[in-house]
């Protein structure tokens, strides 16, 4: 985790420079369990028109509020894909977004780093070789893509 963020227990931490956007662990969140239960399912995407088989994976950090889901890719694990939990405030268009509004740019390196943290890196930079862990490792090498993010919140039953 990164030195610059400050620990708020139960898993939370906050980014100083945005400490109205909160981020903490989804432990036994009932909308999370749904989330994940509905999206880590074997699945089939394609790209270049080969077809591959794969299990998205659900981030278990949720950004602020978490009622926007991000689907984002890295170039070299297309088309497979992360579903992340954000804040329904962050502006992932940042040309038609009002001034003054959060950026998802801004939160970009704490979604690496989250993801990373779940899921492991694909490669050791301190190697030069061409070794790559298997998916769901991340592996930012080349970057990475938003491919879209939901404009509606999610709603939790209550049981």
């Amino acid at each position: 985790m990164d030195a610059a963020r400050v620990n708020a227990g139960a898993g939370a931490c906050v980014e100083p420079a945005m400490a109205r956007h909160t981020t903490r662990i989804a432990g036994d969140d009932p909308i999370h369990a749904a989330l994940k239960a509905a999206v880590e399912v074997p699945t089939e995407g394609y790209l270049w028109a080969q077809r591959h088989e794969f299990t998205p994976a659900v981030c278990s950090r949720i950004f602020g509020d978490g009622r926007a889901l991000l689907a984002l890719t890295t170039i070299n694990s297309r088309p497979r894909y992360y579903v992340i939990r954000i804040d329904s405030s962050w502006e992932i268009d940042e040309s038609t977004a009002p001034k003054g509004a959060v950026s998802i740019r801004d939160h970009l390196d704490a979604i690496y780093d989250a993801l990373e943290d779940d899921f492991g890196r694909a490669y050791n930079p301190d190697e030069e070789s061409d070794e790559v862990e298997p998916w769901p490792t991340f592996d930012d090498r080349h970057g990475t893509n938003v491919l879209k993010a939901s404009t509606g919140r999610t709603r939790g039953r209550k049981p």
